[in-house]
């Protein structure tokens, strides 16, 4: 750390990070603008503030696997984590507030109604929800038991051909495109695709939206994500949307 006030207050950094469901807890006191904590290298996240003797708040960081709130540089995540180790900690995990599993969804189907949902429409809906909250990673291809099945038949029935890399990057590519054109507003949407003991899973990540909301095309309601549903938003909390405040009851929050 740096700063005038750094020789003259005693400051401390307070703070944990998580191992899988684990927490551990550590405080370290800063010396000559510096301190060392031990920290395991593949955690899965890590918070800590910077406080004086009296509580006073002067610095704070959070960081997860994949995202970081953080005054300062990143710390986790140096070196990206191959894809197939994160699907295997999503499996882990489990279904959250930025995690959600798929079956396979035919690109070329219909939209459906909110009444009759296809499995494109509840992709369609689970981005919107995200995009409109924190972000998060759909995995195609993994049931509701946290099992990856693989989407590795649909897609070769899909495409018509064999199940590799070239189909592949069609399925990515038209889902991406069906999905843009099903979305109101605009949406970053990043396909990628991996194995898992040869199930082929497919990653779609969403981050959130730069200007709130976004919508699903022809859908009258707002969706926000809330633990492991996408919920719809009562009018009364639309204009915390509208507005990006913060909305810890639906975990709406403003973009970074």
């Amino acid at each position: 750390m740096a700063g005038t006030l750094v020789e003259h207050v005693s400051l401390i950094a307070k703070g944990a990070y998580w191992e899988g469901k684990a927490i551990h807890h550590f405080d370290a006191r800063i010396e000559d603008g510096a301190c060392r904590v031990a920290v395991p290298a593949h955690i899965d996240r890590l918070d800590y503030y910077i406080i004086d003797q009296d509580g006073t708040l002067f610095d704070f960081h959070r960081e997860e696997r994949f995202s970081s709130i953080s005054f300062g540089r990143k710390t986790l995540g140096l070196k990206k984590q191959p894809l197939s180790d994160q699907i295997r900690t999503a499996l882990h995990q489990g279904e959250g507030q930025r995690i959600e599993f798929k079956p396979f969804a035919d690109p070329d189907q219909s939209l459906g109604s909110s009444t009759h949902k296809t499995k494109l429409r509840e992709i369609v809906t689970t981005v919107v929800s995200f995009a409109n909250t924190q972000g998060g990673h759909i995995y195609i291809g993994v049931d509701d038991d946290c099992n990856p099945v693989g989407v590795n038949q649909q897609l070769a029935q899909w495409a018509k051909a064999p199940a590799n890399g070239v189909s592949v990057d069609r399925y990515l590519g038209a889902l991406k495109s069906k999905i843009k054109d099903l979305v109101q507003g605009e949406v970053e949407l990043q396909l990628s695709y991996s194995y898992i003991d040869e199930a082929l899973i497919v990653i779609v990540e969403v981050q959130p939206a730069t200007q709130m909301p976004v919508a699903v095309q022809q859908d009258a309601h707002l969706y926000a994500r809330t633990g492991a549903s996408n919920r719809k938003v009562p009018p009364g909390l639309w204009r915390s949307i509208l507005d990006t405040q913060l909305t810890d009851e639906y975990g709406l929050s403003s973009p970074r």
